[in-house]
């Protein structure tokens, strides 16, 4: 898509990308600047909900990954929280659970306990 939101969404997920724990620092601040120009634009929830798209993919879509990186996630999502304030971490929280809920149910319609969803959730 074109626009502000899909620019900040590829920022958000190019920096996503990039996140290592050798890197954490320029991660979360680069986070930080992206997330700051979405909060007055758009609100708290949606660059809340904005973070947790790319960030809930990246912290579950590989089952190899590995701990420190999840420790990494969490750290961003903790300082997002923490630059944000609570209006910001009450969003994300309900996000990531209607998006765990979400791949709850879908793994429960499947019936299928080895597929992406039932790993997931």
């Amino acid at each position: 898509g074109a626009g502000p939101a899909a620019a900040a969404h590829r920022q958000l997920r190019g920096a996503m990308n990039r996140v290592s724990e050798g890197n954490l620092d320029p991660s979360a601040k680069e986070l930080n600047i992206v997330l700051g120009k979405i909060v007055p634009e758009a609100g708290s929830a949606s660059a809340a909900e904005a973070l947790l798209a790319v960030l809930l993919p990246a912290a579950v879509g590989d089952p190899n990954v590995s701990v420190l990186m999840l420790g990494c996630y969490a750290a961003l999502a903790t300082a997002a929280h923490v630059m944000f304030g609570a209006a910001f971490g009450g969003a994300a929280l309900l996000h990531a659970g209607r998006w765990l809920s979400r791949r709850l149910s879908l793994a429960e319609v499947s019936r299928d306990a080895t597929g992406e969803d039932a790993r997931v959730a």
